[in-house]
């Protein structure tokens, strides 16, 4: 017991009830065995087996020719004796297959061009191997490209009517019937040649005659010759006899046999017979003999040959192959065409089984080696010529890329509402993407039609009789008709004038015609159409053959048949039924001899798919054969999937489709076609198998009704709509096989079972047939309906519906766009619909959605556009109360063609941060089911304000300062006035004026500015101290001062700015309580010492001053009477070295606050305040804004930072926003801090 896996890997086995082991063994896998639970009777037992890998290795080489050329072939490549196979390079002959390593294998080869042998190779595999293969070609037939026969010997051709001389006749049975050289039957020469030929006429001899008889040739000396061989002519018509060719090489002693004939061999025919026994020999004669023959019919032969035939290479030569492409696919059916020698062509093909080559594929070969120009060309493409150069003994590659227009149409479909009595118009644009320019003409369309019926139709029978693929059985008397059961589907029509089957049924503008058919027992040419007046059929020109189950398909005007069972064999004729002239004419003949066929009809070519071969049907054919109708051409496609005959194929959903048949056993499978690929697909299984079905295309469903299915003969109907098979089908009355079936749907006769044909006719009305004739629809137009369109250019197409006179409702049809590209017909819908005037609101936008700020709001215009032929009344409303939504109006009228726009607004006032959504019900009076408009209002987080800017500022420096006092009610205790013209003096002051809240002027050395003089008669302070000499302010201007101030003005200095600060350090103890803490900064440069000033003035600490390198003696001899707890050293070591850090550690501990510059020295110490409120900004670049503001900022206790005038550092406003300061306090006008700073502190941001 043996069993093999599926392509699923699964396996089945019937076994008597024992255990089972399973050992698995294959190409792919090592043997191993494995049990499987017992298995008693009626049981089932399952298991598994993994195979474990083999090693494998590579067997690789090329083929090329073996005789003469040594060009690469293209060939198959096999393994004997498995399912391995695989495809030479057309190029270069190179192959490889894998195979299991350690083992032996038959190579197999065979050259996919003509007239080559072909060669096996056994090999012993252990490892990686390369084998070169020679295909040597066939000599006796000498029909490989590029090959010829050389000839040389003598010819006989018996044109003297007499015995020729050297010829003998021999008479072995000595009745003196012999071989004769006039004819005497008169039966003319049917061998092919021309004048006279030998025959022995055993008819002619008439009853009781008894041949044996040879014709013999003349000794040849074939003693030079190498393949010598004999040629013939001949028509040999047997009944029962023997016809030889023999050879004699010891002449005539003894005879060899190298052609035993008892079929018939009927003329005209040639044949060459080698005689590889003769090569060498110098006596050698050959002899035609007839024997065993009494009141036969005859053998004649002609043209005898007897010679040396060598087939050599006819020349220098190659070949050309490739593929011709369409985009990416190949195209099957391309001609490719040398231009300078037409005689090499090719059309190209489909290679399904070699994937490694793409369809398309052609090969040419060239005998004119050098460059010569190739054209490919296809039907619905333009021509491409490429110059190739042919290479003796080589393949060469030229690829075709062929070009075509591609059309595309916008819109897809065309809609229309409107009013009776009216037009209108859409304009399709019609484009042409291709590359070369394309032909579109327009067709009208009918519209859908849904099948309708009005009843079950008869029940299921199955009759289980017997059942025959062949063409006729014994002679019958037919079926009569039998009563049967009520049919309230299908109706009876009238019986066929004679029993009937395997006739085929077409329907011709609505006439039914039957054609041709059988008795049961022989074919007969009577064709008969029935009269839709009279109800009665009428016979019409009868076939020109008598033939029994032919390919037949009707369109507008023209039945086609081809095909079909004769006497004896199948035909292969086409026939052409005018019915207006009631005659046929002949048309090419099919290319394959075929009968009882799947035929089809699309797009005016007739598809016939399989179909039987011989009288006795087997074998059963794959192959699918194309009649281009109005071309009276044929064409070999693409093989079906199986090998079947009486199997079912119509049109669905605009695709070819054919499912069952008989390839030996009923099949359901069902398979598609792709026109455009030349390709078959698998679709559903149809509901049951079936073979010898009547079938027809109807209401664009393929319908299968009745056949063979399962265990015999049923009426069982189904039908397949494009995708899935609808099995609700109403069933005839008769079940019958082999019946004639047309849409309509009319079926005609069949056998009830066996070869007993019935009479029987029914129709299934409704069930209509395709659209074969140009459909014009009343209510549609189109213009033009046929354009020429350039490559890359457009056309427009006027589509326009009339609903003049017609009643309200919708009507539907469509166009078709025909065009000469390879693409299929592009279907445009049409639906008018006739209604009465109406509104037609339509709203944009849809949706509305707001991003508002905290207690913002916003609103946006929607448009209520009226598209329709009459006004319309709109309302408006929120589908729950929503208090932040608005909408004006909320009712409103719209006249046809205009619009209204309401405004949708949100307001966020009262409501906390988040996503509000709400809808807007609309409601008209045109009856529109109008979808809701959507609302969304997001309220962002409550805002953070910017930085609050307070700029004080005066005319100039002394301005600045006078704004800065202003903040002083008058009656301060204290005026600190000091030089506006170089900050020493002042920058210790600031720290005093911060420590007692008092203010800071400033005065020229000379002259006392007006303005000073203003807010010194305003303050009326109780004293002022005036910081420095009489050389740094003038006795003048202190009177000037005092008179102002109403006091008597106190100076406070020393001999240079370091004793200045020590004297201001000192007075620190006067005013006031001093703290512990000194501060130092340097005497030269300002900048450190200012924003000090502001610190040191909070903490009531002096600021004093040393040099860079040292402390002067003024500020030791301050430290010594300060006795301070803490010093905080200004400026980084590059301002004040770290020897007068170390110095000023012998006073007190010492801190140092610096940064990288003076803005991050202020950052800095500004970080000693922790989070403020408010910060002092002044500039970083100059001195004066900052003496006044430093005391007033120590005053307040807030810290002082520094800018650039343009440009805000980075480590100023990280500052700003560390200290999480709400309020800037801007010193100077714009020529100290520019609005651009103001404006870059306003964007950081705020937690």
């Amino acid at each position: 017991m043996a069993t093999t896996t599926n392509s699923a890997r699964r396996w089945v086995a019937l076994v008597a009830g024992a255990s089972l082991a399973i050992p698995g063994v294959g190409l792919a896998g090592a043997a191993s065995a494995a049990p499987v639970q017992p298995v008693t009777g009626d049981e089932t037992s399952a298991g598994n087996q993994a195979l474990e890998p083999t090693a494998t290795a590579i067997v690789s080489g090329t083929v090329t020719d073996g005789s003469g050329y040594g060009f690469p072939l293209y060939a198959e490549v096999s393994v004997q004796g498995t399912s391995l196979s695989t495809y030479t390079d057309p190029v270069t002959g190179a192959y490889s297959v894998e195979l299991p390593s350690e083992g032996t294998y038959t190579l197999e080869v065979v050259a996919q061009y003509p007239g080559y042998t072909t060669p096996s190779v056994e090999l012993e595999v252990t490892g990686d191997l390369t084998e070169d293969i020679t295909v040597p070609v066939d000599v006796a037939a000498c029909v490989a490209p590029g090959y010829e026969f050389v000839v040389e010997g003598v010819t006989e051709t018996f044109d003297a009517e007499v015995l020729p001389d050297g010829w003998a006749v021999v008479d072995h049975e000595g009745s003196g019937q012999v071989w004769q050289f006039d004819d005497p039957g008169d039966r003319g020469n049917l061998t092919g040649g021309a004048g006279g030929f030998a025959i022995q006429d055993s008819d002619e001899h008439g009853s009781g005659g008894i041949q044996d008889t040879s014709l013999v040739s003349p000794s040849v000396d074939m003693s030079d010759l190498t393949n010598p061989v004999v040629g013939f002519k001949q028509d040999y018509r047997p009944l029962g006899d023997n016809a030889d060719v023999e050879v004699s090489v010891d002449g005539g002693a003894t005879w060899e046999t190298v052609l035993a004939q008892t079929a018939a061999a009927r003329g005209p025919r040639e044949d060459v017979v080698p005689l590889p026994m003769a090569a060498g020999a110098s006596d050698v004669q050959v002899r035609f003999h007839h024997y065993n023959v009494d009141w036969d019919w005859w053998w004649q032969v002609d043209d005898v040959f007897l010679g040396n035939r060598d087939c050599v290479p006819a020349g220098d030569g190659g070949y050309v192959v490739g593929n011709v492409y369409s985009g990416d696919d190949g195209v099957v059916g391309a001609d490719v065409l040398n231009l300078d020698h037409d005689d090499q062509a090719a059309t190209t093909t489909a290679t399904p089984t070699d994937a490694n080559l793409d369809d398309g594929f052609y090969w040419i070969f060239s005998g004119t080696p050098g460059t010569n120009s190739f054209e490919a060309s296809a039907a619905q493409h333009g021509a491409v010529v490429e110059d190739v150069t042919v290479t003796h003994g080589e393949a060469v590659r030229q690829d075709f890329a062929l070009t075509s227009g591609h059309i595309e149409v916008d819109p897809a479909e065309v809609e229309h509402t409107q009013e009776t009595d009216t037009t209108k118009t859409t304009e399709l644009t019609v484009s042409n993407t291709g590359e070369v320019d394309a032909t579109v003409t327009l067709r009208e369309t009918e519209g859908e039609v849904d099948p309708a019926s009005a009843g079950e139709g008869a029940p299921v029978i199955t009759n289980e009789l017997e059942t025959s693929v062949a063409a006729a059985g014994a002679r019958g008397a037919g079926s009569v008709p039998a009563a049967h059961d009520t049919n309230d589907v299908w109706e009876d029509l009238a019986n066929y004038p004679r029993v009937v089957m395997d006739s085929r049924v077409v329907n011709l503008d609505g006439v039914y015609y039957s054609i041709s058919g059988t008795d049961g027992t022989a074919a007969f040419p009577d064709v008969n159409k029935l009269d839709g007046v009279t109800g009665a059929w009428e016979a019409v020109a009868p076939l020109p053959e008598a033939a029994s189950a032919t390919n037949a398909v009707a369109t507008s005007d023209t039945i086609v048949v081809s095909g079909g069972w004769l006497g004896a064999g199948v035909s292969t004729s086409t026939h052409l039924y005018d019915p207006a002239t009631d005659t046929w004419t002949g048309g090419a003949a099919a290319p394959l001899a075929r009968s009882a066929a799947g035929v089809a009809l699309l797009d005016g070519v007739m598809y016939v798919v399989g179909g039987c071969t011989t009288s006795a049907c087997t074998p059963m054919s794959n192959s699918v054969m194309a009649y281009d109708i109005a071309g009276d051409s044929w064409e070999t496609l693409g093989n079906y999937p199986v090998n079947a005959a009486f199997l079912a194929c119509g049109i669905a959903a605009d695709e070819l489709v054919c499912s069952g048949g008989n390839g030996g056993a009923a099949t359901a499978a069902s398979y598609a076609y792709d026109v455009s690929a030349d390709t078959w697909s698998p679709i559903a299984d149809a509901p049951a198998d079936h073979w010898a079905a009547n079938y027809a295309t109807a209401n664009d469903l393929l319908v299968v009704s009745g056949g063979v299915q399962g265990p015999g003969v049923t009426n069982n109907t189904f039908a397949w709509n494009g995708e899935e098979w609808i099995a609700d089908v109403p069933n005839p009355t008769h079940a019958v096989y082999r019946g004639g079936m047309a849409c309509g749907i009319g079926k005609v006769g069949g056998s009830s079972g066996g070869f007993t044909p019935t009479v029987n006719v029914e129709q299934l009305p409704g069930w209509d047939c395709p659209v074969t004739t140009l459909v014009d629809v009343p209510w549609l137009t189109a213009d033009p309906m046929e354009l020429t369109i350039p490559a890359g250019g457009s056309a427009t197409v006027a589509v326009t519906t009339d609903s003049t006179g017609l009643a309200y409702g919708t009507y539907t049809a469509g166009l078709e766009l025909v065009t000469d590209t390879p693409q299929e017909p592009i279907a445009v819908p049409v639906t008018m619909e006739v209604a009465p005037a109406v509104g037609v609101i339509e709203i944009s936008p849809t949706s509305v959605s707001h991003e508002v700020e905290f207690g913002g709001s916003d609103s946006t215009d929607v448009a209520f556009a009226n598209t329709g032929d009459a006004g319309a009344e709109v309302s408006l409303a929120p589908a729950e109360e929503t208090a932040w939504l608005s909408i004006d109006p909320d009712a409103f009228s719209v006249d046809a063609g205009a619009s209204v726009n309401v405004a949708v607004g949100t307001d966020a006032t009262g409501l906390e941060a988040g996503t509000y959504s709400a809808a807007i019900e609309v409601t008209t009076d045109t009856g529109q089911d109008l979808a809701d408009i959507s609302v969304t209002m997001v309220v962002a987080e409550e805002a953070t304000p910017p930085i609050e800017i307070e700029r004080v500022q005066g005319a100039d420096r002394y301005g600045t300062a006078v704004a800065v006092s202003q903040a002083h009610d008058a009656g301060v205790p204290l005026v600190i006035l000091t030089t506006g013209a170089d900050y020493p003096d002042a920058l210790t002051g600031s720290a005093l004026a911060a420590s007692e809240d008092i203010p800071v002027l400033l005065t020229r050395p000379d002259h006392l500015p007006q303005v000073t003089a203003g807010e010194l008669d305003r303050l009326q302070p109780e004293r002022v101290i005036v910081l420095g000499g009489p050389t740094a302010i003038s006795d003048e201007v202190v009177d000037t001062a005092g008179a102002a101030a109403g006091v008597t003005p106190e100076r406070l200095f020393g001999d240079n700015r370091y004793e200045t600060a020590a004297e201001v350090a000192a007075a620190f103890g006067t005013f006031g309580p001093a703290s512990g803490e000194v501060f130092v900064a340097s005497g030269t440069e300002y900048a450190d010492a200012l924003t000090a000033a502001a610190r040191a003035g909070m903490l009531d600490s002096p600021v004093l001053l040393v040099r860079g390198d040292r402390v002067p003696a003024a500020t030791a001899a301050a430290l010594d009477a300060l006795n301070p707890s803490q010093i905080t050293v200004l400026g980084g070591p590059e301002r004040i070295d770290d020897s007068v850090v170390e110095r000023l550690a012998d006073w007190a501990p010492v801190e140092r606050l610096f940064g990288e510059d003076r803005y991050h020295t202020a950052q800095v110490l500004a970080q000693e305040w922790g989070a403020v409120d408010t910060v002092y900004l002044t500039s970083g670049q100059d001195w004066p804004d900052a003496l006044a503001g430093s005391a007033r900022a120590g005053s307040q206790e807030v810290p002082m930072l520094l800018t650039r005038q343009d440009l805000l550092p980075a480590i100023t406003g990280t500052a700003l926003v560390d200290l999480g300061v709400d309020h800037v306090v801007v010193l100077g006008g714009d020529q100290a801090v520019s609005e651009d700073v103001l404006d870059q502190i306003r964007a950081l941001p705020r937690d």
